[in-house]
């Protein structure tokens, strides 16, 4: 179990209020981690059973992921913390997962990407959209990453079954999440999984750091082959204060620099070497054909945050991505 899984988790369980009983996947604790990794004191008065391949502390079943023992539609909230990476088809753990919910019931996923062999059985990673995809099935999925925008360490979802009432709407409720995570600051930005294509990608490999701050800037001028521009992402280093510092990108129209078109900013973490920030906004509907400028600054933040972006040593481009919202 890690912090900022286990507070996700926590999160999730503000955010939609799931219903009992509770099904854990993988609930063994494992050596070090006894009574840290029991999720149950988060459901309080909800019936509660872990299950696992093998005895220990957290199980109260031996239980097979992939051929569960519960009833069709018996339990109101499923959760499955770092353990679809243990099992060696997830599919069939997640449709079993999906088979023993309510209509209306939750489902809370983690799973790692950039992360060690261990405890194995370790079969595999998963990147936030192939989480999605396994998760498609419940009708109502939010899936995200956390870490690098390119080379997550973990990728977490939450998700809902089609078919019960509605319980305040589930967009709302992933907004509430969203907004509870952010304000908790303790971690990575909750960045949402999206069905995207790359339009541009530079990283020379050879570069030099470039600092940024509320007076200096720097830019990038795309010619937008596609309609649906949505996300860019930047190559920054980070310094200093672990409170991190905003980092701002402003969208304009190269031929009307005043009209700014988004206005998106992400917190920065420090200590941070090589990592490719993400930037998402709301898509471009007509952005194709357009020439954008994405300008890119560090406001005044956290008392000696400092920012870099990574720029090539020949030419000065920075590395920097730029993507379009793809047709599914």
């Amino acid at each position: 179990m890690r912090d900022d899984v286990k507070t996700f988790i926590e999160l999730c369980v503000r955010a939609f209020e799931p219903i009992g009983p509770v099904l854990e996947i993988g609930s063994r604790q494992t050596i070090g981690q006894e009574g840290y990794a029991d999720l149950r004191t988060l459901f309080p008065g909800r019936a509660y059973v872990g299950c696992d391949v093998a005895p220990g502390p957290g199980v109260d079943r031996i239980d097979d992921a992939c051929a569960l023992g519960a009833a069709d539609a018996s339990v109101g909230t499923v959760v499955a913390a770092d353990s679809l990476e243990h099992i060696a088809a997830p599919w069939r753990a997640t449709a079993e997962m999906h088979r023993v919910l309510a209509p209306g019931g939750l489902c809370v996923v983690t799973v790692p990407f950039i992360f060690p062999i261990h405890h194995p059985p370790d079969y595999m990673r998963f990147t936030p959209e192939g989480l999605a995809e396994l998760l498609r099935p419940f009708g109502h999925v939010a899936a995200f990453s956390l870490g690098c925008a390119q080379w997550p360490h973990t990728a977490c979802a939450v998700a809902v079954r089609a078919g019960g009432a509605d319980r305040t709407g589930f967009a709302e409720r992933v907004a509430r999440l969203r907004a509870a995570w952010d304000a908790a600051g303790r971690f990575d930005t909750l960045l949402p999984a999206e069905p995207l294509t790359s339009v541009v990608r530079l990283d020379t490999g050879d570069v030099q750091l470039d600092r940024i701050d509320h007076e200096r800037t720097v830019a990038y001028t795309l010619d937008c082959p596609a309609d649906g521009c949505c996300r860019v992402t930047l190559k920054v280093d980070a310094a200093g204060d672990p409170a991190g510092r905003q980092v701002r990108c402003v969208v304009t129209d190269a031929p009307d620099p005043e009209r700014i078109l988004r206005d998106v900013s992400v917190l920065v973490r420090p200590p941070v070497r090589g990592r490719w920030v993400a930037f998402p906004f709301e898509p471009l509907a007509d952005s194709g054909g357009r020439r954008l400028v994405f300008r890119f600054s560090a406001p005044a933040g956290a008392s000696g945050t400092r920012i870099s972006v990574h720029t090539a040593r020949v030419g000065g481009a920075l590395s920097f991505e730029g993507f379009v919202r793809r047709r599914t």
